[in-house]
């Protein structure tokens, strides 16, 4: 059932910010109360338990042992805890996914999660395909949050780097389904629908290759598979390449849409990349052991992005600049916020993983099919993208992990008594909830005060100040209602939207409060703001206008205002 809504969710777009909340916390409902079940049954019996313990579970608990260590050692405990009771439910998963694996190679389960995953990966690119082909757009705040370079319309879903990672992650899971039995016409349907979908979104264009690559890499491992990929491949390749033929020539609208995203992902998005990067290395050379802690990549980039400006300056990069909260690489995201220690585990847990499914693959061991491929396909994602933090693909690579583990050799380990551990698992367990749900329950006051932000201010301020009484980590709810203060010119606004900057940080805040300090008419607190803000963002054209006539005015009518 956990399973299920994870993998199910994608279809449904739930505009709440941070949009994962909801999708997490009702998979944590789900896990929750399993392993209650499973650890209530270990209190009454109190029997003995058997557990086998491979080295990639050894290297798993490791890496969270590293996670919870670097929280507790974090500067910013409030950033950290969102970040680690977001990560709670993953934690779960994978021991449900790795208790569910066996060790005698039993597919009952894996075949029964690969149904989910195929019915998702269709139904997701029969919608992405739609969305192509009938300009149907994303809605402005997704756009807006994701700054997604796709315009006009293409395959997307609101972030086209979603989109295509799960597709493509999930496609070893789909063929490990599609074939079994004789389901070569969905096969091959399901095979080019996928691929096209990822086609289609332009500036993923690479996702394309890796997923040719893969399958092309499948049919070398596996002899069986060679003639029945051998035709949807080539119909893959034959219809991408008359898509991109025909729009050429005819020179419509959609060709120029391909050149477009083309050329906005050749240009400002790799642009992007390079100063991003070097503010991450940046970032990385700086942290410790134990990292800066969950979840502060995206609470000190910016900083670290205004850096990087001032060593490039007068570079064109800086003027392709944009907020961010994840590296664009998981390996040095990891690095970053959980430290050294942490980035040497998961790489040798993702390595030897990616090597034990290969070997296994090899061998000829069919238990866990081409699941077994998804460690090795991650590689590159998570070099130059974060799948990891997606929650659909997490999924995929964890399922995959704890079912190789579960093939690999490990140590059975007997314990005499389970009780008292059962209950310290259980008060654990509770305590994540109930911190869920009043993370969820700011969530839900955040939608509704945004409901009435324009209606009426004083039910929206309201609304926000009980999402802060609820969770008051939720840096959204303080922003929101500072925002909403400021468009009344009240000063109060300014207390919320600097409490909001100890759980977030980004140039919206910054400009926020320049702005609300001049309309207050106090113009020097308003141009350190301004300083503030250009010197990580010198792109923001409309914000050095309105900083230069702010000054402008100031120097023509008087002393600045304190």
């Amino acid at each position: 059932m956990a399973f299920f809504l994870l993998v199910f969710l994608p279809l449904l777009r739930f505009h709440i910010i941070p949009f994962y909340s909801i999708r997490i916390y009702l998979i944590l409902v789900v896990l929750m109360i399993y392993f209650i079940v499973v650890f209530a049954a270990f209190v009454i019996r109190n029997g003995v338990v058997s557990m086998s313990i491979s080295f990639i579970d050894l290297l798993f608990l490791c890496y969270y042992l590293c996670y919870v260590l670097s929280y507790l050692l974090s500067a910013n405990r409030d950033v950290s805890f969102m970040a680690l009771i977001n990560e709670f439910p993953f934690i779960l998963l994978y021991l449900f996914f790795r208790s569910s694996s066996g060790s005698q190679g039993d597919t009952c389960g894996l075949r029964m999660y690969s149904v989910f995953v195929v019915i998702t990966a269709t139904l997701l690119s029969i919608w992405g395909l739609s969305q192509y082909f009938f300009d149907i757009d994303v809605s402005r705040g997704l756009k807006s949050l994701f700054k997604t370079h796709h315009f006009p319309v293409i395959a997307s879903l609101g972030n086209p780097n979603f989109l295509a990672e799960y597709l493509v992650l999930s496609a070893p899971l789909s063929l490990f389904f599609l074939n079994s039995g004789r389901r070569y016409v969905l096969f091959t349907a399901i095979f080019v629908l996928m691929g096209l979908t990822v086609f289609f979104t332009y500036s993923r264009l690479a996702w394309l290759g890796m997923l040719m690559c893969m399958a092309a890499s499948m049919t070398v491992i596996r002899a069986s598979l060679r003639r029945r990929l051998l035709v949807p491949y080539l119909l893959l390749l034959l219809l991408a390449s008359l898509f991109f033929i025909y729009h050429h020539e005819t020179g419509s609208t959609r060709a120029r849409r391909i050149v477009k995203s083309v050329t906005e992902s050749g240009g400002t998005l790799l642009a992007e990349r390079k100063v991003m990067y070097r503010a991450s290395i940046a970032m990385l050379r700086d942290s410790s052991l134990w990292g800066f802690g969950p979840g502060a990549f995206g609470f000190h980039y910016l900083d670290y992005q205004g850096r990087a400006v001032e060593e490039l300056e007068d570079s064109p990069l800086t003027h392709s600049l944009i907020d961010l909260d994840h590296a664009h690489s998981d390996f040095i995201e990891i690095g970053v916020e959980s430290g050294y220690a942490a980035l040497i585990i998961f790489t040798a847990m993702i390595l030897l993983s990616a090597l034990q499914g290969l070997r296994n693959l090899l061998r000829g061991d069919d238990r866990y099919a081409y699941v077994q491929l998804i460690p090795l396909l991650y590689i590159p994602f998570g070099l130059l993208a974060f799948p990891y933090y997606s929650p659909f693909s997490k999924m995929v690579l964890l399922l995959s992990i704890a079912h190789i583990s579960g093939a690999s050799k490990s140590i059975e380990i007997s314990l005499r008594s389970m009780r008292l551990i059962s209950i310290l698992l259980v008060v654990m367990l509770l305590s994540f909830a109930y911190f869920h749900s009043r993370y969820i329950s700011s969530v839900i006051h955040y939608k509704r005060g945004l409901a009435f932000f324009t209606e009426s201010s004083e039910k929206g301020l309201r609304e926000f100040n009980e999402g802060i009484r609820c969770f008051p980590y939720n840096g959204y709810n303080y922003f929101s209602a500072g925002s909403l203060l400021l468009n009344q010119q009240y000063l109060s606004g300014i207390f919320y939207l600097k409490r909001s900057l100890r759980y977030m940080k980004n140039t919206q805040t910054y400009l926020y409060l320049a702005r609300g300090y001049r309309d207050l008419g106090m113009i020097r607190k308003s141009a350190v703001w301004y300083k503030k803000l250009l010197a990580i963002r010198p792109d923001l054209v409309n914000a050095k206008k309105e900083y230069r006539n702010m000054i402008d005015l100031e120097d023509g009518g008087g002393p600045a205002s304190q």
